[in-house]
């Protein structure tokens, strides 16, 4: 990020000024990993006969070294390169990387839990940090909690020290609110979920998580929205894909369900600051309030599983690669690698009928190969652009309200 001068003065033996016309002198800054040329200004210096010096000024984004090569009249000036190497900057919070990229930390009572960090300049470059200006501040019971330093400290990992691990502990079970700090300044989540649970907790938790079913409950109270003082006992069920409030009758032998909703990221757990009170809300039912002892547990649950079914992380890239792993197993071409072609003729000033004829003999694992289109009568070789523009007159005749065939 530092810009990097250059001036070269051009001198005879006698040691007078030599002046040079401007197409004689070329150069060339480039990387020596990447062998990109860099940009760079150049500035002459003027004389009344041309050119006697030339000033030339670059400044480096990417670590490494670079090798700078001047030539007049192509002979290298001083018969050799020059190199310089150019370090990262200092890490700034707002480009350091954060390898967990769930919304929420699921800890132990008094176990160590790593974080990995890859501190980053203010361009990208792995930087290093000092580790005592790292550290995690939480609230308990929400954000408007007493914020304090967690018990936490900080190594190197690797031997090029490029990525450090900060571990953090609490002794206390509860809900929390924290954040990730580098010199006082947010690294990744401002307000992240923290669920430190006991031991039993942690076991409870883990038997859900390998349960397919709704066969693991946990007891509760449900708080009506007109009377919230006549709570009523209910019990909650979590699966990988559902989670169920029911309510028992007849000594327990008989429930009928109160609540049922998908288990996503559009459903909302608001965590009360109040001990053992909590919200849900799926956006589309009417958001119900719940008080149990096992609150931590029941979010902790619901968040694993929302984790498990986006692939293992909620960061857009494991999703991406959960939806096309998945789309390769329902697809037997797909996993091999072969993607078999369907050819479409169609007439384009017929477009909507001549498709329906063309694909009426579907079946169903023909919609999922790649669709080759020509157009009757023109010339052209479909490598994407002619399907692409198929799908658009397609979509324009059934939708845009210009065919009286459309919608």
């Amino acid at each position: 990020g530092t810009t990097t001068v250059a001036t070269i003065r051009f001198v005879c033996r006698n040691g007078t000024p030599y002046t040079f016309r401007n197409d004689h002198f070329i150069y060339s800054i480039v990387h020596d990993s990447t062998h990109n040329e860099m940009n760079s200004i150049r500035e002459p210096s003027t004389s009344l006969n041309g050119h006697t010096s030339v000033r030339i000024s670059f400044t480096p984004r990417d670590t490494g070294t670079y090798i700078a090569t001047f030539k007049v009249n192509h002979q290298k000036i001083g018969g050799t390169v020059y190199r310089r190497l150019y370090v990262a900057g200092p890490p700034v919070a707002n480009r350091t990387v954060v390898h967990h990229q769930a919304n929420h930390l699921i800890l132990q009572c008094g176990t160590y839990f790593s974080i990995m960090v890859s501190p980053r300049d203010n361009y990208g470059n792995i930087a290093r940090l000092n580790s005592d200006l790292l550290f995690i501040e939480v609230k308990k019971n929400g954000p408007t909690g007493v914020p304090f330093i967690a018990d936490h400290y900080v190594e190197n990992v690797g031997t090029d020290q490029t990525r450090v691990e900060i571990l953090v502990k609490l002794d206390e079970p509860g809900y929390y609110i924290g954040c990730l700090k580098y010199e006082d300044k947010i690294i990744g989540l401002q307000n992240m979920l923290i669920l430190c649970l006991t031991d039993s907790g942690i076991a409870k938790m883990e038997e859900n998580i390998n349960c397919k079913f709704l066969s693991v409950s946990y007891k509760a109270k449900l708080i009506p929205q007109k009377n919230p003082e006549e709570t009523r006992k209910v019990k909650c069920f979590l699966s990988p894909r559902l989670f169920q409030v029911r309510s028992q009758h007849l000594f327990n032998l008989i429930s009928s369900r109160v609540f049922t909703c998908r288990v996503c990221n559009n459903t909302q757990f608001i965590l009360n600051e109040e001990l053992e009170k909590f919200t849900i809300d799926d956006g589309i039912q009417t958001p119900i309030t719940l008080i149990s002892p096992h609150r931590e547990i029941i979010v902790a649950v619901f968040h694993s599983f929302v984790q498990r079914n986006v692939g293992g992380a909620e960061s857009f890239h494991d999703k991406q690669r959960s939806f096309w792993t998945e789309l390769r197993n329902r697809n037997p071409d797909m996993q091999s690698g072969l993607r078999r072609e369907v050819r479409l003729n169609i007439r384009r000033f017929d477009i909507l009928e001549s498709a329906m004829l063309a694909t009426r003999g579907f079946k169903v694992d023909m919609w999922k190969r790649k669709f080759s289109v020509s157009f009757e009568g023109e010339a052209g070789i479909d490598v994407g652009g002619v399907s692409r523009e198929f799908f658009t007159c397609l979509c324009d005749t059934i939708f845009g309200g210009r065919n009286p065939q459309g919608l």
